[in-house]
């Protein structure tokens, strides 16, 4: 599952997939119809530090569209404590 989240206007969106490599296919698809949607293209795509979705193919597609692509750290602090 990924989940999609336009932190400008709270838009959101989820994909369901059966293998990780159908993870570039659904961002491609999904990014469109957010272009098609709301007429604004995607400038930046935030992921966390894991890196399982990102392929080439998807590195290829996020510089093809001038998408910025950036990452969290790789451990997040929330208020029970650490988690990575």
């Amino acid at each position: 599952m990924i989940t999609f989240l336009d932190d400008h206007s709270s838009y959101y969106n989820i994909a369901f997939l059966c293998k990780k490599f159908e993870a570039a296919k659904v961002i491609k698809l999904i990014f469109q119809m957010w272009l098609n949607t709301t007429f604004y293209p995607i400038k930046r795509l935030h992921t966390d530090n894991r890196r399982e979705y990102v392929m080439l193919e998807l590195q290829f597609f996020l510089r093809e569209q001038e998408i910025i692509y950036k990452t969290s750290t790789s451990y997040v602090y929330q208020q029970n404590g650490y988690t990575k």
